[in-house]
C-alpha cells in the first residue's frame, strides 16, 4: 500500500507491504524423475534420445518442505526540488528478515563458534562438529537462523538539470 502527498516543492511517499507466504514445494530435484540417454543404443547421444532408447531413468522421493514467512516492509521517501536545477530524493526503508518456518523441521544451523568449543549435536550425535538441529540447545526455533528487525536501507539521489529549462 502506498500514499503520497505533495506540498510546495516536496512530494512525500509512504508505503508498505505485509505478505504471508505460505509454500509445500518439492526440493528433490530428481522426484519428476530423470531420463539418462548415453550412446550405448547406436553410438550417438541425441540418436538414442530421438529414438526414446534411454540408459538409464532415476527418481526420488519428494523432498516436500513446508515453509511459512512473514514478508514486512515500511519506507518513507520524499522528493524535494531544491530550484530550478536541483532536485533532492532521498528516503529510508525498512525491511526486517523474519526468518522462514520449516514447519517439519528439516533444518540444520552450522556455527564456527560451536565447532571451535567442541560442541556436538545432541538430536543427531554424529553429525560434525559445529551442526545443531531443532531439539538442540540454543537453535531458533524451526527457522535455523534468528529474526533480524534491524534491516535499514537509506536511499539518496539528486538530478541535476545542466540547462534549467526542464527538459532531459
Amino acid at each position: 500500500m502506498d500514499a503520497s502527498l505533495s506540498r510546495g516543492a516536496h512530494q512525500w511517499a509512504i508505503g508498505g507491504a505485509l505478505e504471508w507466504i505460505d509454500s509445500n514445494s518439492n526440493a528433490n530435484v530428481t522426484s519428476s524423475g530423470s531420463f539418462t540417454f548415453a550412446n550405448q543404443c547406436t553410438g550417438f547421444p541425441l540418436a538414442d534420445f530421438l529414438l526414446g532408447r534411454p540408459s538409464s531413468f532415476t527418481q526420488s522421493t519428494p523432498n516436500t518442505d513446508y515453509m511459512r514467512k512473514w514478508y514486512m516492509a515500511m519506507y518513507v521517501a520524499d522528493t524535494w526540488k531544491l530550484n530550478q536545477r536541483w532536485t533532492l530524493n532521498y528516503g529510508l526503508r525498512w525491511e526486517p528478515d523474519l526468518a522462514e518456518t520449516i514447519t517439519l523441521g528439516r533444518v540444520a544451523t552450522y556455527s564456527e563458534q560451536r565447532r571451535t568449543a567442541g560442541i556436538r549435536s545432541t538430536v543427531f550425535t554424529k553429525a560434525p562438529l559445529g551442526f545443531y538441529f531443532p531439539g538442540d540447545p540454543g537453535f531458533p526455533d524451526k527457522r535455523g537462523r534468528d529474526r533480524n528487525w534491524a534491516i535499514f536501507a537509506p536511499r539518496f539521489g539528486f538530478a541535476w538539470d545542466v540547462k534549467g529549462d526542464g527538459r532531459t
